[in-house]
């Protein structure tokens, strides 16, 4: 049987969840939370069963859309859809498994870093 619900939000706390649910109900549409008292009760295992999650009904994902927008859960699509370099590297780089959790300047520090590295100990060892 297949669910009529769709997970339009997922969040580490319930209290991060409450804001957006509020505003979607004050909107007419009916909210559905999974794994909440789970996480409130052991908060630790938010990422083990992957966070609180925020469910509406999918005839109202349109009247939703708007509301989901205005709290960043669903980016705006920009009129330019060409990946750019900034965007390459970020996709690129998050596959790395120990620098996917760093934010991307991090990541891209330490890559360059890497790579200087790569470069400057064998010129300094064969001179």
């Amino acid at each position: 049987m297949e669910s009529n619900l769709i997970i339009v939000g997922t969040f580490e706390l319930p209290s991060e969840m409450y804001v957006i649910r509020s505003r979607l109900e004050s909107a007419g549409i009916q909210c559905f939370v999974q794994d909440e008292l789970t996480v409130q009760v052991h908060n630790f295992y938010s990422n083990a069963i992957g966070g609180v999650k925020l469910q509406i009904h999918k005839a109202d994902l349109e009247k939703a859309m708007p509301h989901l927008t205005a709290a960043g859960l669903i980016k705006k699509p920009s009129e330019n859809n060409a990946p750019t370099l900034w965007n390459k590297l970020d996709e690129m780089t998050l596959k790395i498994p120990v620098l996917s959790s760093a934010i991307f300047e991090i990541r891209i520090i330490i890559i360059a870093l890497l790579i200087a590295l790569l470069v400057v100990i064998p010129l300094a060892i064969l001179s």
